[in-house]
This record gives structure tokens, sequence and C-alpha cells, in this order.
């Protein structure tokens, strides 16, 4: 049984960069962020060499070059863009979640016109 669903997206770019300036200030930030991130990471891997391992000051070192090393992960997929193959990947992964969850709802006995549409 084939189904047929529309889904209706809706992308707010107002607080997108509006010119080619405004990118350039931005990327030149990230790149400062991640330039510091790298240098706090670097020097965090240096320090933690010298201290014996298991002391508070170990633990102190890798509770904070964990941190660091999560930012700077974070902020380097943050830049990543995902291109329209990835983007109808991720739509269709949620598409199939509810379809899934419009499925268990009718099995478990919840009824309703917009449910039946769905499933």
């Amino acid at each position: 049984m084939a189904v047929t669903a529309q889904i209706d997206v809706k992308i707010n770019t107002g607080d997108g960069v509006q010119n080619v300036n405004q990118l350039n200030n931005e990327f030149e930030q990230s790149t400062k962020t991640l330039k510091s991130l790298r240098e706090e990471a670097d020097k965090l891997n240096k320090e933690i060499e010298n201290v014996e391992i298991g002391t508070k000051a170990y633990n102190e070192f890798k509770t904070q070059l964990i941190a660091v090393n999560t930012e700077l992960k974070n902020t380097e997929l943050g830049m990543e863009a995902l291109d329209n193959e990835q983007f109808a990947s991720e739509l269709k992964s949620v598409t199939g979640g509810l379809m899934d969850m419009a499925g268990g709802l009718v099995l478990v006995g919840v009824s309703g016109e917009g449910v039946e549409k769905i499933a």
C-alpha cells in the first residue's frame, strides 16, 4: 500500500548572513575561536603529561581537556553544512519516524481521522 505524506518546511533565513562582508567577519570570528580552542587543548595536553595519573590535579586537567575538546568538536561540526542529499536523508528519517508513530498509535487502539490519514 503506497502512502503519500506532505511535510511543509519553513526555514527562517532572517538571521542569516546578508552579504560577503558579514560572511567574512563570521568566518574570521570562527577561525579565531577554533584557533584559541586548539591552543588551549594543546596547552592542556602538555600540562597533563607532567601530572601523575589518578591525582586530583590530573582529574582536573582531564575534565578541562574533555570540555575543551568537546567544544572544539561541536564548533567544527557546527560549521559543516548539510548538503541537499543529507537534508533529504534527514527529512526521510523524520517522515519514517512519524509514520512509525502513527502506525503504533493505530495498533494500540488510538483512533481519529488525523491518525488514520497518516497511517
